[in-house]
């Protein structure tokens, strides 16, 4: 069987969701979520040149997407225990205390070979995520979606699975050039467990919104390697800081 990654937005107390949906708005993790799931990682998270932004933070209309992404009109989609480092003004940060690690550089596969490959990553969910979708979005364009669930035998022409395993044995699932896990709680739970999950995709936003579905701890096997700056999106409800971050084995 091949192996795969969990990829998910999680806050502050590590919430993924509320009442069966995301409780944020945020553009930029949901046009990264595409990116990664439909052509892999290509470098997108470019630092800004010094001085750029307010207090040192990036801001996320400066996120720097693959041509593919930017060439279309995104779909307002998204995939989803751990505390949440806070920056240390004492560490060698930037200014303010905001820690400037190292961006993302080619960690995953990239936009231009995912563009040549013509053949789909996959999507594997819970009956519960597939539901949470809007209608217009389901199934996720460009990707093979792949459902679990114990209690329904079919869903409009969408594979569907009693368990992970029977998942990652399809043929779209083998064959696939990239596999990822998006939810929800109970999916993650087990497939971080799993042998073969070998890349956690995160995306942290620095805010606490009383959720009700929580990602798992974190096993000792991973290890963080990668993060990007921390950025913030002003929305409706005020500014959201976050940051992306890719843990491996």
């Amino acid at each position: 069987m091949k192996s795969f990654s969990l990829i998910a937005a999680l806050d502050r107390e590590n919430g993924v969701g509320r009442h069966q949906t995301l409780p944020w708005k945020l553009r930029a993790d949901m046009a990264f979520f595409r990116d990664i799931t439909v052509n892999g990682l290509s470098s997108p998270l470019a630092p800004l040149p010094e001085g750029e932004g307010k207090n040192g933070i990036q801001r996320a209309k400066h996120l720097e997407l693959s041509r593919h992404v930017q060439s279309q009109n995104l779909l307002h989609e998204h995939a989803p225990r751990m505390d949440v480092a806070k920056p240390d003004p004492s560490s060698a940060a930037g200014a303010n205390g905001i820690q400037r690690a190292k961006p993302f550089e080619n960690a995953l596969h990239s936009g231009a070979d995912r563009l040549r490959d013509q053949r789909q990553n996959a999507v594997i969910m819970g009956r519960k995520t597939w539901d949470s979708l809007p209608a217009k979005h389901r199934p996720l364009v460009g990707r093979q979606n792949v459902i679990l669930s114990r209690t329904r035998a079919s869903f409009s022409e969408v594979p569907v699975c009693a368990d992970l395993a029977m998942a990652l044995s399809l043929p779209v699932v083998s064959t696939a050039p990239d596999v990822f896990v998006i939810g929800g709680g109970a999916v993650f739970a087990e497939a971080i467990t799993h042998a073969l999950c070998k890349r956690l995709i995160l995306t942290r936003i620095d805010e606490a919104f009383g959720c009700d579905v929580f990602f798992p701890a974190i096993p000792d096997r991973f290890a963080c390697t990668t993060t990007s700056d921390w950025q913030v999106e002003e929305g409706r409800s005020g500014a959201l800081r976050f940051r992306f971050e890719l843990w491996e084995c």
